[in-house]
């Protein structure tokens, strides 16, 4: 064997000792820890465990054995530490009897036993304590349960309190309110007894006499709108008799056109068709149409637009295809001036012998005849689908020539987009010429200059005519059955 596996194995052998002599070491000292708990049962020795401290473990680094430090004797048996412990300074009587075998045990267990009566008492003291807190508690939540019920009582007076001012707050308003309303009736009922007083001390014929002066200016109004037309017209005829005058003076005839000549027959025939026309439009439309207070009350839905922060009421409203005279009267009533112009002669003699002012002419020349920027709004209802496109669209040219800026136009209109006046109402009146659709009538008027055009849509069908059901079928035919049967374009310059 060569020195080096010698070495190696004396090195081995060394650790293992040491390793042995340290788990040997650490049981007695458990031993001793044990013995310590026996001897000692009541209270650890504070100076016993000073007195006895077994060194601490150094670790052990077989590589680097530390050869400086001499070798010590680790174990000591269980009556060489007591041995030790008894004799160690700064200890008492009772600490050195308790480190005695079994005598010291029996010492701590007399010692406990003599202490008995003590602990017995400070048990009871303790007890005494815990009951005067207990008592202290009881007392305490009672005084709590006591103010909470007063708390309780008092919020509740309060509340009651609040509520019976409360209301009588309210009673009193109730009667200020009361009172506030019968002195308005009061008010009222004066001021109507005024002008009762006032008219009863008129009598009968001065009353007359005010409501008819009151209906003569009122119609006075309308003529004098309707005598200065004429007379611009009137002039202009005789300006056109000078020219035909001094034509003929000349030798050219531009009277006649191409020279047709037409018989006297034929002018009489004519004449007989169109006065039969004529009757039959004016019995019709009363039969068809609907009473006079109806279609007023249908109109009333345009006044609106005629309120003095958008129209100057002193303008003149022309109203083409003015009929029996519902609009212009309507207008006559809120103290606008309206013109009627219409081709049927017996609906004018109707306007006219309501004292509405109106006249037989061509809406189209008229307005080309006014002088521009000079009338404040043009109105037509169910006439537009009357006229060809030509006609059409020379109307909403010579209505945009005569309006001022700001003028209003309204033509109302069957709705082509209810399918049943497209397909069927529309064709009622036998001159109709064709339905118009809403978004045409729109473009015309925007493509004729008008800065603002709208569609109004009226006159739906009543509600028994709908279809009750909820479904996407029931919603189309509501809206392209019964939905509006009239639309009106609303326009400004």
């Amino acid at each position: 064997m060569t020195e080096q596996n010698l070495s190696d194995k004396l090195l081995r052998d060394a650790s293992q000792s040491v390793l042995n002599n340290l788990g040997r070491a650490k049981k007695q000292a458990n031993e001793a820890a044990n013995v310590d708990r026996i001897l000692n049962p009541i209270e650890n020795s504070a100076s016993i465990r000073r007195a006895f401290q077994a060194p601490a473990e150094k670790p052990f680094y077989p590589w680097h054995p530390d050869l400086s430090t001499p070798e010590q004797t680790i174990y000591r048996s269980r009556w060489q530490r007591v041995r030790e412990a008894f004799t160690a300074p700064n200890l008492s009587v009772s600490e050195r009897l308790r480190l005695l075998p079994f005598l010291g045990y029996f010492s701590s267990v007399l010692g406990a036993i003599k202490r008995l009566p003590l602990m017995q008492i400070q048990i009871e003291l303790q007890q005494k304590q815990l009951d005067a807190a207990k008592q202290k508690i009881q007392q305490t939540r009672e005084q709590v349960e006591v103010l909470n019920r007063l708390l309780n009582d008092r919020t509740n007076e309060v509340l009651h309190e609040i509520q019976l001012h409360l209301s009588t707050q309210t009673e009193i308003i109730e009667r200020n309110f009361s009172l506030h309303d019968q002195r308005l009736a009061d008010l009222e009922a004066l001021k109507i007894r005024e002008r009762l007083r006032t008219i009863e001390l008129l009598d009968s014929g001065t009353r007359l006499m005010r409501l008819e002066q009151i209906e003569a200016d009122l119609k006075l109004k309308q003529f004098a709108r309707l005598l200065q037309v004429s007379e611009q017209e009137n002039a202009k005829l005789r300006k056109d008799l000078h020219e035909v005058l001094a034509a003929r003076s000349s030798g050219t005839d531009q009277v006649g056109g191409a020279g047709v000549e037409v018989s006297p027959a034929a002018h009489q025939v004519n004449a007989h068709g169109q006065i039969l026309v004529d009757r039959f439009f004016r019995d019709f439309e009363d039969q068809f149409r609907g009473t006079r207070e109806a279609i007023k009350q249908r109109l009333e839905v345009y006044l609106p637009y005629f309120d003095a922060a958008h129209y100057d009421k002193q303008s003149l409203v022309i109203d083409i295809g003015c009929g029996r005279g519902e609009w212009i009267e309507l207008l006559a009533q809120h103290q606008i001036s309206a013109l009627g112009l219409d081709l049927n002669i017996e609906k004018v003699q109707v306007c006219i012998g309501k004292g509405l002012a109106a006249r037989v002419d061509d809406g189209v020349k008229f307005l080309s005849s006014q002088d521009e920027n000079s009338l404040g709004a043009v109105t037509g209802f169910h006439l537009i689908e009357h006229l060809n496109f030509a006609d059409l669209l020379l109307l909403f040219e010579a209505a945009y020539r005569a309006l001022k800026p700001g003028g209003l136009i309204i033509f109302e209109t069957p709705n082509p987009e209810n399918v049943l006046v497209g397909s069927c109402n529309f064709y009622f009146d036998p001159s109709h010429q064709h339905p118009i659709v809403p978004a045409v009538a729109q473009f015309i008027a925007q493509q004729s200059g008008f800065a603002s055009a709208e569609i109004v849509r009226l006159h739906p069908y009543p509600d028994d005519h709908l279809a009750q059901g909820s479904s996407d079928a029931d919603r189309l035919i509501n809206r392209y059955f019964f939905g509006a049967q009239d639309f009106a374009l609303v326009a400004r310059k």
